[in-house]
């Protein structure tokens, strides 16, 4: 089980950061594009003919051209996530949280490269196209917005209402039992809610509690408090009383436990993980209608505007070809 989680957390960690360096490469190399190609497009359109880029910087150029092609070919293939969204059949095709990051980077580099493309003059038919996708680009990042405000599965499915409420429940009453015994603090559990709250609660309740040197100096009492917090076994908790009087002896217990200790600590580091999902899902859960009300009206605008966007841009597409302009090929 631990080697499976060791693996996805490798493959999650190559999937960003791929991911990263593709967003970086493309978003400089469009700035560099751009930079080069600045003196063509400051220029008004009736004197770009006279300008030496112009054959290859125009929209039917080898450089405009060929922008046009990869950057329609993205915006098709970015909708590879709405295929792997509705139908259970892709359901093995991935988490639909990675989806989403890869449709988000075809929807804005594509978009980008359309916008190479058009050189900035888009008119008649295609400025329809043009703008729609803007439109569209421009409502991606309000849309993905939405999307985090969901709580979701870990194959990235929205959990329904009834479902994240027993869940924000289940964690909050699990974290009420392991602060039960650390002063008022699981009276406080159930009204973390912002930021602000948890941070709070961290600072007052397991703060002081998470350095090592905290162990020395409790009483059984105060170690047999922290035992569900750190997770503690009680051969650990009878090792700490016995070597914590002494300097050399606790030195020593310090070296010859220091896996287990950081073991430890990560499971305290867990604890105040748990603290701030569950903070965060009773936020999400109690601004539930809200979004869902204005993820409805998100839809009503996105989704026309990328029919429009798709069916002009096809009937571009045809026409260019039609007329002869088919690039390399």
């Amino acid at each position: 089980m631990s080697s499976q989680k060791s693996s996805d957390k490798l493959f999650d960690w190559g999937f960003y950061t791929l991911l990263s360096i593709a967003y970086i490469v493309s978003l400089a190399f469009i700035a560099w594009y751009l930079r080069h190609t600045w003196t063509y497009l400051t220029l008004p359109a009736e004197e770009r003919p006279f300008h030496p880029m112009h054959s290859n910087v125009k929209p039917g150029g080898l450089w405009g051209h060929g922008f046009g092609i990869v950057g329609t070919a993205m915006l098709i293939i970015m909708h590879v996530y709405s295929i792997r969204k509705r139908y259970k059949i892709f359901r093995r095709w991935g988490s639909l949280k990675k989806w989403l990051h890869v449709h988000i980077y075809l929807g804005v580099t594509g978009s980008l490269l359309i916008m190479v493309h058009s050189t900035g003059k888009a008119h008649g038919l295609v400025a329809l196209s043009f703008w729609s996708m803007v439109l569209v680009f421009s409502s991606g990042f309000v849309g993905r917005f939405f999307y985090g405000a969901i709580p979701r599965r870990a194959t990235g499915l929205a959990f329904s209402l009834d479902e994240a409420e027993d869940m924000s429940e289940h964690w909050i009453v699990g974290l009420k039992r392991s602060f039960a015994r650390i002063g008022d603090a699981a009276a406080h559990i159930g009204d973390l809610e912002s930021r602000w709250d948890v941070n709070r609660f961290l600072n007052k309740y397991v703060k002081p509690l998470s350095g090592v040197q905290t162990l020395r100096i409790l009483n059984p009492n105060g170690l047999a408090n922290l035992r569900p917090i750190w997770g503690l076994s009680y051969r650990m908790i009878r090792e700490i009383k016995e070597y914590q009087s002494n300097e050399t002896t606790w030195k020593y217990f310090l070296k010859t436990r220091k896996t287990e200790l950081r073991k430890r600590s990560f499971y305290l580091k867990r604890t105040v993980k748990t603290i701030e999902k569950a903070a965060s899902l009773k936020r999400k859960v109690k601004r539930w209608q809200s979004i869902q009300s204005r993820l409805y009206y998100w839809h009503v605008f996105h989704k026309p505007l990328s029919v429009i966007m798709y069916i002009v841009l096809f009937v571009h597409v045809y026409i260019a070809v039609k007329f002869g302009f088919v690039w390399i090929f």
